[in-house]
């Protein structure tokens, strides 16, 4: 460990040469007086050095204690310890101590191959910033009456760590357009059970650019010995899932697609050490992302008992050319297996996400079965529901999305296969609690195709009546007229569902209702507009508004020149023919003179 002269000892640990950590000791021979010993241990860039003492003893074996007082000058410690973060000549000093005890980590003793103690605390070791640290150890008196023993613990701690910084997490890390590479778990002790960290949760992202998809590996998953948790294909996707025991830990890798910044679906969980390796997936759009979780730690457990392997690169692929992020009053979704357009063999593989407006809720046709969301095992459930294809919709709801419903397809319109999905705020929340949740309400559909086989559905946008809205949030009626009041507030309605829908969808030619309320009652005439195309709606609207103008126009002209012409033929009678000025008694007696 040192080198020893007449008045000196010296120590260099290299991670270069040694291992990743080791252990410092205190000359065992007596050193002569105005002697110092100095360990350098030297770290490779990126690492940090973290001690901890185990043990530490200083005696004064002479009957005075005077050199013992912590109150005397420095030039009169028995022994003075230094330690620099870095070199000497360029590092910053960290602690002086004189004739005191440095940290101690006394249960780090106790440890064996059998045993593990609880992990150092800060309070119980000292972390460098630089990659080496500098460790001096000088005594006045020498060694033979002022004895000192000490028994340190060093390790090189990794802070390097591919990738990008990503979001809040200390070792959440993002890779943008990098053509290849690898993704590995942190090599950081810190982070582990053995640093003092519980729970290890990182995330990692990997993004490709336009007309480029993602292709993972998973090569390796170590989740420990502590993890009692099976990997097991999910009935209704065929990918790998998790399967916990009741009161386990959770440890897990999970592989997402991300569609949109915002949305990521489950596409591969493993928790357990040997299956379902090496897994490769081709995203579907232009990311993928991997949670690496691991909670309830034990002091022992670190990157060498928990770790992943992943390696990446980026694939040409033409983009989807169609937008499945959509909002509005009301549409349509068909899905077939194997796809046989252009869009669909682009699109393959993509959610369709339906987003409604502020105070608005949504409502999904489609036709079907609801299965279980946690089927039983097949030789515990002999009436177990049947589906005959081993094609599923399964829909999500919420933000985050949440698995909601899972849907056996049956042909499109079968009238006693027909299937009504909610979105979860469409009951309402807690007494006196506005229903609505702080985002608009969405509804996610993913169609698996494990065979050959098609699907729809179609999906309206709704909202309650002021009537029925008082109702569920429990509040008092504002009197007989609220009956009225609540027909005029809801002209649109949707009987079967109690749901208002938009004035556009009513008498457009195509049923919304379930039970095709929307188009019972309307004319020939409404039928025929509603055959239209909606953009030629906006045309057909411009175009009444026209002749309507025009018409009134020509009304009101029409009308003055009729007034006009009234006026004129009166002046004229007035001009040819005079009124005669009727006899009085004046005229008379004048003539008669």
């Amino acid at each position: 460990m040192y080198k020893s002269s007449s008045d000196s000892c010296k120590s260099m640990n290299d991670a270069g040469t040694a291992k990743r950590s080791g252990t410092l000791r205190a000359p065992l021979h007596a050193l002569p007086p105005s002697s110092s010993c100095t360990w350098n241990i030297k770290g490779s860039a990126g690492d940090r050095v973290w001690i901890y003492f185990s043990s530490y003893s200083q005696r004064d074996l002479t009957t005075s204690t005077e050199n013992n007082a912590s109150s005397q000058s420095d030039s009169m410690c028995g022994v003075k310890l230094l330690f620099w973060d870095g070199s000497p000549l360029t590092g910053l000093p960290m602690v002086t101590l004189c004739d005191s005890t440095p940290k101690l980590c006394a249960h780090a003793a106790l440890r064996n191959a059998t045993r593990s103690t609880r992990p150092c605390t800060a309070d119980e070791s000292y972390l460098t910033i630089a990659p080496s640290l500098t460790l001096r150890m000088e005594t006045v008196l020498g060694t033979a009456l002022h004895n000192v023993n000490f028994q340190a613990q060093y390790e090189f701690i990794s802070t390097i760590q591919v990738g990008e910084p990503w979001g809040d997490g200390v070792c959440s890390r993002v890779w943008r357009k990098v053509r290849s590479g690898d993704v590995t778990s942190p090599r950081d002790v810190r982070l582990y059970g053995r640093g003092g960290s519980s729970k290890l949760d990182c995330k990692y992202r990997i993004e490709a650019g336009v007309g480029e998809r993602v292709r993972l590996t998973l090569h390796n998953v170590s989740l420990g010995e502590a993890t009692s948790c099976i990997s097991e294909p999910d009935p209704h996707t065929g990918r790998p899932r998790c399967v916990h025991e009741i009161g386990s830990r959770e440890a897990r890798l999970v592989l997402y697609e991300a569609p949109w910044r915002d949305v990521k679906l489950p596409r591969a969980c493993l928790c357990d050490n040997t299956s379902n390796l090496p897994l490769t997936h081709i995203s579907a759009g232009r990311a993928l992302e991997i949670t690496f979780l691991v909670d309830q730690q034990a002091p022992h457990e670190d990157f060498e008992t928990l770790f992943f392997y992943a390696s990446f690169e980026l694939v040409r692929s033409p983009e989807c050319p169609r937008k499945q992020r959509v909002r509005g009053e009301g549409g349509e979704l068909r899905f077939v297996a194997p796809p046989l357009s252009r869009p669909d063999i682009y699109c393959e593989g993509l959610p369709w996400l339906v987003e409604a407006r502020e105070n608005r809720s949504l409502f999904v046709l489609t036709w079907g079965w609801f299965m279980p969301l946690e089927p039983a095992p097949v030789s515990e459930s002999s009436d177990a529901i049947k589906c005959p294809t081993s094609n599923r919709i399964l829909l999500y709801s919420g933000w985050p999305p949440r698995l909601l419903k899972v849907v056996c397809p049956a042909e499109p319109g079968a009238r006693e296969f027909t299937v009504h999905v909610f979105s979860e705020e469409w009951l309402g929340g807690g007494e006196g609690k506005w229903p609505g949740p702080p985002r608009p309400p969405a509804l996610l559909l993913d169609f698996v195709a494990r065979e050959s086989g098609q699907a729809a559905a179609s999906w309206l946008e709704i909202s309650k009546s002021r009537a029925a809205l008082r109702r569920q949030l429990r509040l008092p009626e504002r009197g007989p007229e609220n009956e009225t009041v609540s027909q005029g507030d809801c002209p649109h309605k949707c009987p079967e569902l109690g749901a208002c829908i938009a004035a556009s969808l009513w008498c457009d030619g195509r049923p919304h209702c379930p039970s095709g309320h929307d188009e019972a009652n309307c004319g020939s005439g409404a039928r025929l507009l509603g055959l239209l195309p909606p953009a030629l709606w906006l045309v057909v609207a411009g175009v009444t508004g026209i002749v309507t103008a025009f018409a009134c126009l020509f009304a009101i002209l029409i009308s003055r020149s009729r007034l006009r012409a009234k006026r004129l033929r009166y002046k004229g009678t007035m001009k040819n023919n005079k009124p005669r000025r009727a006899p009085t008694e004046e005229t008379l007696l004048g003539a008669a003179s």
